[in-house]
């Protein structure tokens, strides 16, 4: 009987790489051409820089318009776009560094297990992570080492929203409208390629 399995999933360049999104702005127009593969898995992330929560009529979205034969004429649809929650938040900022690996933060500000953050500093040293346990008032643990080196003062919000998009084969053009949500955001999308299956 012949098994047919897919062939180890493939990275493009990210569609949107992270940034920095003031209210009622618009984000970097990005691409996405996967015409040559079964689809993609999107990671869509939009995280806080403040506390309050976002404006309720007009949260954040980042859209992800189908174009035809990849001329740049967008399907009008709205089948893939990805809109962030509103509630309130909690903010604080990390006291010391973080070193690319520390398991480990000290951090301002009330967290918990569980709580998705997003780091940054503006559109730098930007990272998503969960926390899988606090030892102290002020020391968070993170479910992933860290990723990217991070420096005190750096922002950490929780309530960062963490989403995936099944997209199939196609090319697409992809950006984020903070429309209104009355603050400023951080956001990106990165793409994980279905390439093709191999039969044995």
């Amino acid at each position: 009987m012949a098994v047919v399995n897919p062939t180890t999933p493939g990275i493009p360049s990210d569609p949107i790489a992270a940034e920095s999104i003031a209210t009622g702005a618009q984000g970097t127009r990005g691409t996405l051409d996967i015409r040559t593969k079964f689809g993609a898995w999107l990671y869509a992330r939009i995280g806080r820089t403040v506390a309050t929560a976002l404006t309720t009529a007009t949260p954040p979205v980042i859209r992800i318009r189908r174009t035809h034969n990849n001329d740049n004429i967008e399907n009008p649809t709205t089948v893939y776009d990805w809109t962030a929650n509103v509630a309130a938040v909690n903010k604080g900022t990390l006291t010391a560094t973080v070193t690319l690996g520390a398991t480990t933060g000290t951090v301002t500000g009330t967290f918990a297990a569980g709580d998705v953050v997003c780091f940054s500093s503006g559109a730098s040293r930007v990272e998503f992570n969960q926390i899988s346990f606090v030892t102290s008032t002020t020391i968070v643990n993170f479910v992933t080492p860290a990723k990217v080196a991070h420096a005190a003062n750096d922002t950490i919000c929780n309530g960062a929203d963490c989403g995936v998009i099944w997209v199939p084969t196609g090319s697409y053009e992809v950006h984020t409208d903070n429309g209104a949500g009355g603050q400023t955001i951080i956001a990106e999308l990165k793409a994980e390629t279905y390439d093709s299956d191999t039969i044995t």
